[in-house]
């Protein structure tokens, strides 16, 4: 020391001799014998720089979530991966504690913990965790409260790595040098700013990549060009940042082709040359932010469809502890929502036989797709209800409780509706198979269900005609009506044949709708047999054509034996007329002859005539044309006929005093004809269902039967065809040999209904 040298001005000159590391200048300023600390320093620098290297792999931000109620801490891959443990390793808050937090910063983790449990504080702290392989980590934990109702229901938040950052800043309090090395060789984006002014003094390879800027173009920028905040906003959080009031920061930071990312910025102080700076370690967490705000959407869009299904839903987990229902649950069961929550779900249940049945099929069989049973439940108001339950496994994140979604629809009043239908089905299946119809159901072209009578019909069972297409049994040549009239809908009746099982033909009328039964449209058929009907049509066709022939060649043969006689004699007379002109005598006689002839024949007309249609029916009525015909009968005096009519007080149509006028003429030819009969006794009498006709005579009678199975007789044939037609009813008793009796009811149009009941 020289004499101008004072000890304050050889500190001043030691202090500005320091390169900047005070405390590794004064570690070489010590004893020797502090050499042999220095090494072992050295060697846990190296050692320190071998775990930064390995630790300084992208950092991973991880999340928890701790559940007060049912006392379940949750947390991310991540999160398992930082405390070094498999994922899916079943952990409890009070083992994050005793086992892997160190005890050095246990009561610290502990005190803002239970802060935020209590009090809803958030808190973010620098802890040092011991993980599962026993390595010591450093930590950044925070953590917040969910809360609801003014209760605090869930504690969650993150925990991220930051070894590689503490590390990063033992790094620098050792070795400037060291410092520069790990800086440049990082990949985690890192930035030197000026805590004056916000420019950027230096930058790494990490930080030129994701930015897209070069180094020199770095050196010109600010935080400010950064950063998309209004300037004095970034001001406010840089001034945080350089008095440590705030370390960690979220941003959006602009790149240099114009695009943002979301980042998360780490900023704290370090002196570099023996000057302050600002040291910002960035992550990008564009893609977290968005998976983030994926994660939202989706439990909006979640909570939105849950809120608003019309059937109940109940979310319960493994131990069927009940975590949430929705506001239709909420409206069915009684039950609030807040009350329900925490409760075991075996409190529903009004029948805890079904309830076991649940919990014994759901127990262990997690991955199992769906549970569907129909489960008796109580409400909270006493009622109770079957309801359609389908329960199905909520697939969360690995590690995470087990949950179970419940889906129940009420269906005691289905259930009410479908024993009705059995009951009306099996009803309705008695009274169709009683009917004298045959009945059908149409289902897709093919018969779905049938009755007794139709198959009796076509000589069928019914397992041998159900399911088959019904074309089988319809006659090729009425597949058109078929397809146009039964499946083609409506309600009007129509003709087809159908195939009877021995191959023959039946002819029936059918009538048909369509209906619904459970959710089917299905068509329906009703068919009536009317083979009799058409042979008896048929029969009566050729009896009108065999009769029609029959008058024809009767009225030729009155044309040939009574007119043509007096056609020829007026043709003579004409002739000699023009001959003998001379003799006014002879000429008065022909003319008298001539009158006489002419008269002759318009009365011969008149009566054929008459007896083709008597005009003494269409000018009086059906009694006055029946006592002109029989007192003819009579005058003849080989029978006698008696006739009886009560006073009509009905008016008949024409067409049923034809019919009845020209079977009566028809029993009258037969009983001359054939019945050597001295008397006929007719009697007409008006009853409530119609016109009562009984005709009787004292002849020899005949076999009824035999003669129509004969085809003997045509004008019996006629006669009863005659009365069909009319769908009247007749009745015949033989009495031979003392005669026959008709007793048949002509039915009035207005009365038909009520004589056919």
């Amino acid at each position: 020391m020289t004499k101008n040298s004072s000890p304050k001005n050889e500190q001043n000159h030691r202090h500005d001799s320091s390169d900047g590391f005070s405390e590794f200048a004064k570690l070489k300023k010590s004893h020797k014998a502090y050499n042999d600390q220095l090494v072992t320093v050295k060697e846990q620098l190296k050692s320190s720089e071998q775990l930064y290297r390995e630790t300084q792999k992208a950092a991973k931000l991880g999340g928890w979530c701790y559940n007060l109620e049912s006392d379940v801490l949750t947390m991310t891959d991540e999160t398992f991966q930082i405390f070094e443990l498999s994922v899916g390793t079943p952990l409890t808050i009070e083992d994050v504690f005793t086992k892997y937090i160190h005890e050095d910063d246990l009561a610290l983790a502990k005190n803002v913990f239970f802060n935020c449990v209590e009090y809803g504080i958030e808190y973010s702290e620098e802890v040092r965790l011991t993980t599962a392989n026993n390595n010591i980590i450093w930590a950044k934990i925070n953590g917040c409260a969910s809360i609801e109702k003014e209760q605090i229901v869930e504690v969650y938040g993150n925990v991220m790595d930051i070894t590689e950052r503490k590390l990063f800043e033992l790094a620098l309090a050792e070795s400037e040098s060291k410092f520069r090395a790990v800086f440049k060789e990082s990949a985690t984006i890192m930035l030197v700013i000026n805590p004056k002014c916000g420019s950027i003094i230096d930058c790494n390879y990490a930080a030129e990549k994701f930015y897209g800027y070069s180094h020199n173009e770095f050196l010109k920028l600010s935080v400010f060009d950064l950063n998309c905040l209004p300037k004095h906003q970034v001001y406010e959080e840089f001034s945080k940042a350089q008095c440590q009031q705030k370390l960690y920061f979220n941003f959006t930071h602009k790149l240099a082709n114009g695009k943002t990312k979301s980042v998360e910025v780490y900023s704290s102080p370090i002196f570099i040359d023996g000057q302050k700076r600002l040291l910002s370690i960035v992550h990008d967490i564009t893609e977290k932010k968005k998976a983030e705000q994926a994660l939202i959407e989706s439990e909006k869009r979640y909570r939105s469809l849950f809120d608003s299904n019309r059937d109940a839903l109940l979310v319960f987990d493994s131990n069927f502890i009940v975590q949430d229902a929705n506001a239709a649950f909420e409206k069915l069961l009684g039950y609030k929502i807040a009350d329900l929550k925490g409760q075991h779900a075996s409190n529903i249940y009004y029948d805890l036989n079904h309830f076991q049945d649940l919990e014994q099929d759901l127990t262990g069989n997690f991955s199992q797709a769906t549970y569907k049973k129909n489960i008796h439940y109580q409400c909270l108001h006493g009622d109770d209800f079957i309801g359609e339950t389908i329960v199905f496994y909520l697939n969360e994140e690995q590690g995470k409780t087990n949950h179970f979604v419940a889906i129940i629809r009420d269906i005691t009043e289905e259930i009410q509706k479908s024993i009705d239908l059995d009951i009306s089905i099996s009803k309705f299946k008695r009274l169709a198979n009683a009917t004298f119809e045959g009945i059908c159901y149409i289902y897709q072209e093919k018969i779905f269900e049938i009755n007794d009578q139709l198959c009796r019909m076509l000589g069928y069972s019914q397992q041998e005609m159900i399911g088959q297409p019904i074309f089988d049994f319809v006659f090729p040549g009425d597949h058109q009506i078929v397809e146009e009239k039964l499946l083609g809908g409506g309600d009007l009746d129509y003709e087809m044949r159908l195939i009877k099982k021995d191959d023959t033909l039946i002819h029936v009328e059918a009538n048909g709708r369509y209906v619904e039964i459970n959710n089917k449209r299905l068509r329906l058929s009703v068919v009536r047999d009317i083979t009799y009907r058409k042979q008896a049509e048929q029969k009566l066709l050729k009896a009108i054509i065999d009769t029609e022939e029959k008058e024809r060649k009767l009225f030729a043969e009155d044309l040939h034996d009574e007119l043509g006689p007096h056609m020829s004699g007026i043709r003579l007379l004409a002739g000699s007329l023009s001959k003998k002109c001379h003799d006014p005598s002879v000429i008065l006689e022909i003319a008298n002859t001539l009158d006489n002839l002419v008269k002759e024949a318009i009365e011969k007309i008149r009566s054929i005539s008459n007896r083709l249609t008597p005009s003494v029916l269409s000018d009086y009525g059906l009694e006055v044309a029946l006592r002109t015909f029989c007192n003819r009968i009579n005058q003849s005096e080989e029978i006698m006929i008696s006739l009886e009519v009560d006073e009509l007080s009905c008016t008949l149509s024409s067409n049923l005093e034809i019919v009845i006028y020209r079977v009566l003429i028809e029993l009258i030819n037969n009983t001359i004809k054939h019945a050597k009969a001295d008397n006929i006794t007719i009697v007409l009498t008006q009853t409530d269902y119609g016109i009562n006709l009984e005709y009787q005579d004292d002849g020899i009678g005949f076999n009824l039967n035999e003669m129509l199975t004969l085809k003997k007789g045509l004008g019996l044939t006629n006669i009863l065809n005659r009365i069909e037609l009319l769908e009247s009813s007749y009745s015949f008793v033989n009495k031979s040999p003392q005669g026959i009796t008709y007793n048949i009811m002509f039915y009035t149009q207005s009365n038909r209904t009520n004589g056919e009941n």
